[in-house]
């Protein structure tokens, strides 16, 4: 990213309650202003990370760092951190202004400076006709731009937000990470938000880190997760993986996955790019809408293409799409999909068809879920 500066590292931060360990070793960096996620599974210690960048919990081992100054032992209320908590948390008997002046005066600010931030940030969330109404009388969406006002309005150098949009309908979640966006656009820093929700952090975050059992499985940007991820985890976490598992071998410089049905081929740039060897499990993973489907009719060309044969049990209209459920000969079950404004492919629900993919359009990664080439890059 242009003009990336580096504004929160995590160094080899460990964190265990009893035996589980929520953090292994984490490391990675947060830029200045950059909207970050920490994606992943219920109980993966995405939550965990973020309370300790709050604050709330101390680490085992390693450092978190803020501009270079370790925060590790500083406590809670002197970091320059907010958190926006999933509850929200606002007091229901003051009004949308008390909320959110409530911080500010707590720190002792004259009476004219918190007029003006609060006044402010009313308008930045586009609610200053609400300033004398209480919580009560809010709607979910409303409630929620006056918690992020009341976190903003501090001025912290990093926003923390748990699960932001969780108690919010599809509708107002999906309007809501616009206005985050927005909102974090027009402030200027630094977000870091905890989702298990893919969709909320490939819509809104600059970067993502996903997480599994305490550990980092790849740190990028929504393109690199969905289109080079680094291991098979990433690969099927993030959106719909159609995956052909087998051994990777190099026959007369030609690199092919060799799986107990098929052989498929695979550009030599996968290889390079994935760090697998000759010999190597590994697996091709294909994204549904790169997957081509067609009857069964005669011979096929399947130069520019891997090619794998079945019997469809399914399509779905999704009102921008079409999806395709087909059964392969040796039992395994493939998601195609196509855009609803092509034609649809003339085949029928019970039909033998034939599913392929251009070799390009294949991702190679390690068989391991937590191996293979980057695996192991955090940052």
């Amino acid at each position: 990213m242009n003009g990336w500066r580096e504004l929160i590292r995590v160094e080899n931060v460990v964190k265990r309650f009893g035996t589980t360990i929520a953090a292994d070793h984490v490391s990675l960096s947060i830029g200045e202003g950059e909207f970050f996620a920490l994606l992943g599974p219920s109980g993966c210690g995405k939550t965990t990370l973020l309370r300790m960048l709050a604050g709330f919990e101390t680490p085992d081992s390693g450092a978190i760092l803020l501009d270079g100054k370790d925060l590790t032992n500083v406590k809670p209320w002197k970091r320059p951190v907010n958190m926006m908590f999933q509850s929200y948390a606002l007091f229901p008997h003051m009004t949308v202004y008390d909320n959110i002046a409530y911080g500010l005066r707590q720190e002792g600010l004259a009476a004219a400076e918190i007029e003006r931030r609060v006044r402010q940030v009313l308008e930045l969330i586009g609610l200053p006709e609400l300033a004398k109404r209480k919580p009560g009388n809010l709607s979910g969406g409303q409630r929620q731009r006056v918690a992020l006002a009341r976190a903003i309005v501090k001025q912290p150098r990093v926003l923390l937000l748990d699960e932001p949009l969780a108690a919010l309908d599809r509708k107002l979640r999906v309007e809501m990470r616009l206005e985050l966006k927005r909102l974090q656009n027009e402030v200027g820093i630094a977000f870091v938000f905890v989702t298990h929700d893919q969709e909320e952090a490939l819509s809104m975050a600059d970067r993502a880190a996903v997480m599994r059992s305490g550990k980092i499985m790849q740190v990028g940007t929504p393109e690199e997760l969905y289109n080079t991820p680094a291991n098979l985890y990433v690969a099927q976490f993030i959106g719909e993986a159609n995956v052909f598992a087998g051994r990777l071998q190099n026959s007369q410089g030609e690199w092919r996955l060799v799986t107990n049905a098929n052989a498929y081929r695979v550009p030599s740039t996968e290889v390079q790019r994935s760090g697998l060897t000759n010999g190597e499990d590994a697996a091709v993973v294909v994204r549904p809408e790169r997957m081509v489907i067609e009857p069964c009719e005669g011979e096929q060309d399947s130069a520019p293409l891997n090619r794998v044969f079945g019997r469809l049990l399914e399509i779905a209209y999704l009102g921008n799409a079409r999806n395709f459920v087909v059964e392969t000969d040796d039992g395994q079950r493939l998601s195609i999909q196509t855009p609803a404004t092509e034609l649809a492919p003339p085949v029928c629900v019970g039909e033998s068809v034939c599913v392929g993919w251009k070799v390009e359009s294949g991702i190679l990664v390690s068989a391991s879920e937590n191996g293979g080439g980057k695996a192991d890059e955090q940052a």
